[in-house]
């Protein structure tokens, strides 16, 4: 009797197989594969995150697209925002493995705005602080318009951490001196109205903008750190002086150093990041070889 019910039972096992033969299949799929895909998707994620860090009284807001050294930092032009950035940080990703930041100031963005004085070295410490916390290393700074005056600031109090920079269409200490503070302190809103959290960013930065420069002219650019301008190819100011100045003032600064090359965003006027943003990752990658 024994052996004839072991054969039946083991009858039973194969036309269960059989019948969920399918069932099977899908089911050591899900518990064999899937953790895999799950492990996978998880990487692609982590890969990119957005993050606040405190730094000096304050959050600041961070988009970081995780990989190897050295990493790019991004940094905005006057008023813009990390998102300024986005078709360069998603470009670069793609193309090689390096960590990329971009990253808010102070009262743009999702960062908080200090109820502070402007003061550009203690933005700059600020933000190498933030840097620390994320335990970034060697740096390429990539600014754009004002956001060159704090690569300028952050290369002189670290220029052991700056690997090379790169000002795309830079406002400048040249440029200032030729069209004076007068104009570009200019504030184009009424500021007898409530002020968004941008806008109160806009005055406190403006009202600092002279102080910011003469600070800035005790913080000169390393003529050993690789540096590229890329400058605008259209004429975007509303005199063709200003504009003749704005070039000059990139030029003369590009002479003043072997370790330096201009670069002209044919077609593109200021806001080369947005209008142009394949000239500065071109730009990144020649200078990450």
């Amino acid at each position: 009797m024994l052996p004839l019910l072991l054969a039946s039972l083991a009858l039973i096992f194969l036309m269960l197989v059989v019948v969920f033969k399918q069932s099977l299949i899908v089911l050591l799929f899900f518990l064999f594969y899937m953790p895999a895909f799950e492990a996978t998707s998880q990487l692609s994620i982590s890969t990119r995150k957005d993050t606040l860090i405190v730094a000096g009284g304050h959050k600041l807001h961070f988009v970081i697209t995780k990989g190897a050294e050295p990493t790019i930092l991004l940094e905005a032009g006057g008023g813009a925002d990390a998102t300024q950035w986005k078709e360069v940080q998603q470009e670069i990703a793609k193309q090689v493995n390096v960590t990329v930041i971009s990253y808010d100031r102070a009262g743009y963005g999702q960062s908080e705005l200090i109820n502070t004085p402007y003061d550009l070295i203690e933005e700059v410490r600020n933000l190498h602080s933030c840097l620390g916390a994320l335990g970034v290393g060697k740096i390429i700074l990539v600014s754009h318009s004002y956001g060159a005056f704090l690569s300028q600031g952050y290369q002189f109090l670290y220029p052991e951490n700056v690997q090379g920079i790169i000002l795309a269409d830079p406002n400048n200490i040249r440029f200032v001196d030729s069209i004076g503070f007068k104009i570009l302190m200019t504030i184009p809103f009424d500021t007898a109205k409530p002020l968004s959290i941008s806008q109160r960013a806009d005055v406190r930065q403006t009202i600092a903008f002279k102080r910011t420069i003469e600070t800035l002219r005790g913080m000169p650019f390393s003529k050993k750190i690789p540096i590229t301008v890329i400058s605008a190819g259209k004429d975007w100011w509303p005199l063709p002086k200003w504009n003749l100045w704005w070039r000059n003032s990139h030029e003369v600064f590009v002479s003043e150093s072997q370790n330096r090359k201009l670069i002209t965003a044919e077609g593109s006027a200021h806001n080369i990041p947005k209008e142009s943003p394949d000239v500065i990752v071109d730009a990144i990658m020649e200078m990450l070889k």
